[in-house]
């Protein structure tokens, strides 16, 4: 992939979601992102769970995500930063913040 000037790519890599299971995540904060999804399947039919990881194209220098996974290790769901350093937090929302994101 090749970077155009004004735009910044960040990689998110995939995430383990246990035995039948899915990992997803979406851009909370930038509607007008660009994101390529790639799927890992930990077997031939997905049966073991499916991992999803991908690259989001963006103005933006830093964006907020939200991660979610299901699976024989239960749901997860939580909000991360990641900036043009690759340096991720987890973010705790408020509802009221949650509502302004979605």
């Amino acid at each position: 992939m090749r970077k155009e000037e004004g735009y910044n790519i960040f990689f998110l890599p995939t995430r383990s979601c246990g035995y039948r299971g899915e990992s997803w995540f979406s851009v909370v904060d930038d509607p007008e992102s660009n994101v390529y999804v790639f799927e890992n399947y930990e077997s031939p039919r997905g049966n073991l769970g499916i991992k999803r990881g991908g690259l989001i194209v963006t103005k933006k220098d830093e964006i907020t995500m939200m991660v979610e996974s299901n699976g024989r290790e239960g749901y997860s769901n939580y909000h991360m930063k990641i900036n043009l350093n690759g340096d991720a937090e987890g973010i705790e929302l408020n509802k009221d913040e949650m509502e302004l994101l979605l």
